[in-house]
């Protein structure tokens, strides 16, 4: 806890953390709004319903884009 005092950088690693806690979050609100019978009509239509489709990747890909540039093969390959 020590690093998310005040005018400190958070270390990467809690980024990640907390980039794993809300996947985890999003995939167990799809997962409980799947549980409800609904189809893939039912959620187009339920937009406002249905919880976002979330992606978060690894805070080194932020510095591999910003070392490397944009690449379509970097991303792809981080999202796999």
């Amino acid at each position: 806890m020590d690093c998310l005092t005040a005018n400190t950088w958070v270390n990467d690693e809690v980024i990640n953390a907390y980039f794993c806690l809300l996947t985890l979050r999003s995939h167990m609100r799809w997962e409980k709004y799947l549980v409800t019978g609904k189809t893939m009509k039912d959620m187009d239509e339920d937009r406002d319903v249905a919880p976002a489709r979330c992606a978060f990747f690894s805070s080194l890909l932020y510095v591999h884009l910003c070392d490397k540039g944009y690449s379509h093969q970097i991303v792809r390959r981080w999202s796999n």
